[in-house]
């Protein structure tokens, strides 16, 4: 446990923005260190990776040796990530590619992590899946990105099909946050899953600061027919 600890510290010196990794630092570490062997992580919107840094500190947790994070942004700074950064005193310009500071900060992690820049929409996970892992199953979803329709829609069309049902657990990270602001356009992800809850069981809201929550795959036909007042 010593060693774990150890790695949590390096964890929580990551730059994190929004609500991302420090926000969900238990929930990160507590649901990766449930993904089996051979099993695979697949998170959208890791950014330097402090949310990436803590899913390894589940791995690690738990003791097993040949786990996959996946991690997939398109890794340019943004106008938004840009005003983030600046709270941290961290200077890039807009354009930058952050590949390079996002494996430096993993760099202490002995843990196999992997990195795309395929959108949410048109990710492939067959193909990931037949070039880095040794099974092509999805145990944990973690989604702190556009959680708009589109996007949202697309990821659990491209991605249910490698879900496990009462296995799989899907994380949203902001999921709240349209609710609680009062954003209707950013509020589909809470409709999508109030359509679907005989097939995504509400596991965990996560608290505060978070916005976030947890689901299991209870397994059944998706609906994305979903109607928003």
């Amino acid at each position: 446990m010593g060693f774990y600890t150890y790695y949590r510290k390096i964890a929580k010196k990551i730059p994190s923005i929004g609500f991302g990794g420090r926000a969900n630092e238990d929930a990160l570490i507590n649901y990766a260190s449930q993904v089996p062997e051979n099993g695979n992580i697949l998170e959208f919107g890791p950014f330097l990776g402090s949310s990436t840094a803590f899913l390894a500190c589940g791995v690690l947790k738990s003791g097993r040796k040949n786990v996959t994070i996946c991690s997939v942004d398109n890794w340019v700074i943004n106008e938004s990530y840009q005003r983030q950064l600046k709270k941290h005193h961290i200077e890039m310009e807009i354009g930058h590619n952050f590949r390079s500071e996002f494996f430096d900060n993993l760099k202490p992690f002995p843990v196999k992590i992997i990195i795309s820049d395929i959108s949410k929409e048109e990710i492939r996970w067959g193909l990931i899946a037949n070039h880095f892992m040794s099974d092509e199953k999805i145990h944990l979803v973690v989604d702190d990105s556009d959680n708009h329709k589109i996007p949202t829609d697309h990821m659990f069309q491209n991605l249910s099909p490698y879900f496990t049902p009462n296995v799989t657990i899907i994380m949203l990270l902001d999921f709240f946050w349209g609710k609680v602001k009062k954003l209707r356009d950013l509020d589909y992800q809470v409709d999508f899953m109030e359509a679907n809850k005989e097939v995504f069981q509400l596991i965990e809201c996560i608290p505060a600061p978070s916005l976030g929550a947890a689901f299991l795959y209870k397994g059944g036909k998706i609906n994305y027919e979903v109607k928003q007042p």
